[in-house]
């Protein structure tokens, strides 16, 4: 697939896209008020990566004479920037490592960054983002995704507590979107990439592999850049 630049008119606006995004929001909200007392900790935990394993400080280097189809956003100015890394666990729960599963995450913040932020209450906070998870293959398309896979992986222990027949009914709300999707529409190609994630085996944090999570065409997975504890790899 050859490199493109990015322009504003290379993306399709969704029509449905701010609606979705509102009624994420919302759930997300509901879930973190109730997770003080449904998680037990007396705590307010995130509906994703709720356990966190620490915060590392970072550098970045931007080398120079990249070639062409790299040098564009951020890394079009060569420079170091420092950086945080939070590393966390991917589940919406908090508890012990081995109930909560081998995915991990890596979060990393660049400061330092030219440009102005879309975020409208933080427009000159130079900074930039990427959030990386330890598999190569991300098993949300869609914001429409989204909407019932957060659903999912929050009640999945609900799911699994009540063995084959929960787990039949976790694998089936998955692929059919808990009945929202069309046939020809039903997630197969998510789930086979969110077993990929499922089945990982928890390691040294330290030493796993990270994929930038991103948005790709309909119907085809995309493998992501990689980093390994913090550090960009070819």
């Amino acid at each position: 697939m050859p490199f493109i630049n990015y322009t504003p008119d290379i993306e399709a606006a969704d029509p449905r896209f701010e609606k979705s995004v509102q009624t994420v929001i919302a759930k997300t909200e509901r879930y973190i008020a109730g997770s003080v007392t449904a998680e037990g900790t007396g705590r307010a935990v995130r509906d994703a990566h709720a356990k966190g394993y620490g915060l590392v400080r970072a550098e970045v280097d931007i080398p120079d004479r990249l070639a062409t189809e790299y040098a564009q956003g951020i890394y079009a100015k060569p420079g170091r920037h420092d950086a945080l890394i939070r590393f966390s666990n991917g589940s919406p729960h908090a508890g012990a490592d081995a109930r909560l599963g081998g995915a991990t995450g890596l979060a990393l913040k660049i400061f330092g960054i030219d440009g102005s932020m879309l975020l409208e209450d933080e427009p000159d906070t130079r900074t930039f983002d990427y959030a990386n998870i330890n598999a190569p293959i991300f098993f949300c398309n869609t914001i429409e995704h989204y909407l019932f896979i957060q659903e999912l992986f929050i009640e999945a222990p609900l799911y699994f507590a009540q063995g084959a027949p929960g787990r039949h009914r976790f694998f089936r709300d998955f692929v059919t979107g808990k009945e929202t999707l069309e046939q020809d529409q039903w997630a197969w190609d998510e789930l086979f990439a969110f077993l990929t994630v499922a089945q990982s085996r928890p390691i040294n944090v330290l030493l796993s592999t990270y994929w930038t999570m991103g948005c790709r065409p309909p119907r085809r997975l995309h493998r992501q850049g990689a980093f390994r504890a913090g550090r960009r790899l070819r």
